[in-house]
């Protein structure tokens, strides 16, 4: 079994290119993902016995914006589409509330 992992900083983001198997199967994937918009993008394509493997996302924190915890993560892979909005804050006399709602198409 061989394992191997290079990564270089690229345009403000990482680039990373990984290489696994042994004699009777390979496995590749690359990615790259850098901060932008005050969030993180991010893209990944892999190779693994004959099979295609993709991944485009973006994740960003509200906290700074909103009066809690808030966040959203939306994305497209091999499956499809995809997106998950999270949202927390304290309600009050340690009592806190949180919500999450994902969905895939």
């Amino acid at each position: 079994t061989h394992r191997g992992r290079l990564s270089a900083p690229v345009a403000g983001g990482e680039a990373v290119l990984r290489v696994e198997g042994d004699a009777s199967s390979q496995a590749y994937e690359t990615s790259y993902a850098r901060e932008l918009q005050g969030g993180q993008a991010a893209f990944r394509m892999s190779r693994k016995d004959g099979a295609l493997g993709y991944n485009v996302s973006y994740a960003r924190n509200f906290e700074n914006v909103l009066d809690g915890a808030a966040g959203v993560h939306v994305g497209i892979d091999e499956d499809g589409v995809y997106g998950k909005l999270s949202a927390g804050r304290e309600v009050g006399q340690g009592l806190d509330a949180n919500y999450e709602a994902s969905a895939r198409f």
